[in-house]
């Protein structure tokens, strides 16, 4: 595989997973907003579909940046992280990536679950 295809895939599994985490969290804070705000309620935004929808694209993402990861790392494994670049580096994001993919899939299933298992709308 050529170097730039590896780069591509590199930044695609170091930064896509982080960035569609904090997507669904913040368009998940909107659905929920929409829900409870009296005056949003006329969009008739579905709060349970649209959350499991978000849960379901943002799984699907990091899984797709986990694949990319992975792709990258076996491209590499004969490159240590200390090696000059190109290699090195990308086999140190793709072995960062691997590990922070997982946490971030943690995030946004969490996330998800919780917004489907809280009541929506109650006042403190």
């Amino acid at each position: 595989m050529s170097i730039q295809r590896l780069s591509v895939l590199q930044w695609f599994g170091a930064l896509a997973a982080a960035g569609v985490a904090g997507a669904t969290f913040l368009a998940g804070v909107g659905v929920t907003q929409a829900e409870c705000n009296p005056g949003l309620k006329r969009f008739g935004i579905p709060h349970t579909a649209a959350q499991i929808a978000m849960t379901a694209v943002g799984v699907g993402v990091t899984l797709l940046a986990e694949w990319a990861a992975f792709v990258v790392y076996r491209a590499t494994s004969d490159a240590e992280e200390q090696d000059p670049p190109p290699e090195g580096r990308q086999h140190f994001f793709a072995t960062a990536a691997l590990a922070a993919n997982v946490i971030f899939l943690m995030i946004i299933l969490l996330t998800g679950i919780a917004a489907l298992s809280v009541h929506l709308c109650r006042q403190a």
